[in-house]
């Protein structure tokens, strides 16, 4: 495969805060990244060295790529207060030579062209910024949190299109997200957490590592010794995480063999609600947000 970026013993330190600290970091071309971490994790740092917006305390950052072959949302855009949107537009299609009337329209973009950039809306900017992101077509794509702000609508047409860099060979994204349905259209995922990497794989082999095939959501009555019900489950069956929503709640994950026994469990015990299914994205994001403890 073809290295897109590579990055060696990067560091990036601030009022003696350590906020990356990342050895070795290898991306190829025509993986789909979706980069999680909790907030604070160092998500927004990574991508803003990446681009050579933050300063770093030290390492190399190698983007084998053509820049003006690129496509960039970030949180905070650094646009005049004052320009116009339509001037935005302009300036992009002057300096890309490419527009894209289709998302143009889809995003809904010209009741805003004659707004002040400063004067819109988060959701409104964040349209405006993804079209400037996405409207050359680049074959890479750097974003952060797409989806914050965006109407259903919207997101819906912003999913679309990162299925279609999902279906190129040759498409590569590196996308910060918390949402499941974005990560759904990776096939890899970053996990980065105080600024340091706990694991990088393919999304399905990342899923089943931490979490496993299934999981078990039940609700149970006080009188029921729920550590004793884990216990006795742990003895027949691989448990990779459990967690607990609220009180006489539990969600318990884990491989194949977490099957039969739950099933077992269900007919013995007066559950008051079990359900059984396959973990998914969502289910990820709930073991990021917590940093990966049970609790």
């Amino acid at each position: 495969m073809q290295h897109i970026m590579k990055i060696q013993n990067l560091q990036v330190i601030h009022s003696r805060d350590t906020l990356l600290d990342i050895p070795k970091l290898d991306m190829y071309r025509g993986c789909s990244i979706a980069l999680v971490g909790s907030n604070g994790a160092g998500k927004t740092t990574l991508l803003e060295s990446i681009l050579g917006l933050r300063k770093t305390t030290r390492g190399d950052i190698a983007l084998h790529c053509d820049k003006r072959d690129m496509g960039v949302q970030l949180q905070n855009a650094t646009y005049n207060p004052e320009i116009l949107v339509k001037e935005v537009f302009k300036l992009h299609a002057t300096l890309y030579g490419k527009t894209n009337p289709k998302l143009h329209e889809s995003f809904i973009l010209k009741e805003l062209e004659s707004k002040k950039y400063g004067r819109l809306s988060r959701g409104q900017k964040q349209r405006v910024d993804l079209y400037v992101a996405l409207a050359h077509q680049p074959s890479t794509l750097i974003l952060d949190e797409p989806g914050t702000g965006l109407d259903k609508r919207f997101y819906e047409q912003f999913i679309t299109v990162m299925r279609s860099y999902q279906n190129n060979p040759d498409a590569t994204v590196l996308m910060a997200s918390h949402t499941g349905s974005e990560v759904a259209e990776a096939s890899h995922i970053l996990w980065i957490e105080g600024g340091k990497i706990v694991d990088f794989s393919d999304k399905n082999i990342m899923l089943n590592k931490h979490l496993g095939e299934f999981k078990a959501h039940i609700r149970y009555s006080s009188s029921l010794k729920i550590d004793d019900l884990l216990s006795e489950l742990s003895t027949v069956s691989v448990l990779r995480h459990v967690r607990h929503p609220c009180d006489n709640e539990v969600v318990i994950y884990g491989d194949e063999s977490l099957r039969q026994p739950m099933l077992n469990m269900a007919s013995k015990h007066n559950f008051s609600t079990f359900a059984l299914s396959e973990t998914d994205e969502e289910d990820f994001l709930e073991l990021v947000s917590t940093n990966g403890f049970n609790h």
